[in-house]
């Protein structure tokens, strides 16, 4: 036979065989993964439960409430409280530091950022929170314009109006 011919075949032999190989070896680029939703609920809401949304713009620090209610008793079960700090203000940054290293039954508070341009979360389970612990707080609390009580939700936006009703802002809700 051709020598020629020979190395040709076995050329492409190897060839096919290393196309081969690797395809095997990399067959799990080839399966197609399962869609993400392109905005996943990460909060599911049912239809016993809605949620009000409130948000307010001050000067130097955005604000906002978003509130979990029960549909059936219109009692509201859950509030997040948010503050965006726009400027520097070491006093309500301590604030918020301070609210931040409690422990409160009902009550989960995260901080992040430097006091030029902190975010405080904080979630209150309105149905089980120690609000006498809370209460020790209270100047902490009216320095980041929150407000956590046991209120119908028409009670809970006047206070939260009324709270930074100095300011010149008002808390717009869906």
């Amino acid at each position: 036979m051709n020598m020629k011919l020979v190395i040709v075949w076995i050329i492409a032999v190897v060839i096919f065989a290393g196309i081969g190989l690797f395809g095997m070896a990399n067959q799990d680029l080839l399966v197609k993964q399962e869609e993400l939703p392109s905005n996943p609920n990460t909060n599911p809401v049912s239809d016993k439960t809605s949620v009000v949304a409130c948000n307010a713009k001050m000067s130097t620090s955005e604000s906002s409430y978003s509130f979990t209610v029960d549909n059936e008793t219109s009692t509201l079960l859950n509030v997040a409280i948010t503050y965006r700090a726009l400027a520097q203000n070491d006093t309500i940054y301590n604030s918020a530091i301070n609210l931040s290293n409690q422990t409160i039954i009902g009550v989960t508070t995260t901080v992040s950022g430097d006091s030029t341009n902190f975010v405080l979360i904080m979630n209150v389970n309105l149905q089980n929170y120690d609000a006498t612990t809370l209460s020790n707080y209270q100047n902490d609390l009216n320095s980041l314009n929150a407000v956590v009580g046991n209120y119908s939700i028409d009670d809970y936006k006047g206070a939260i109006n009324s709270m930074i009703s100095s300011t010149g802002a008002v808390y717009n809700c869906n």
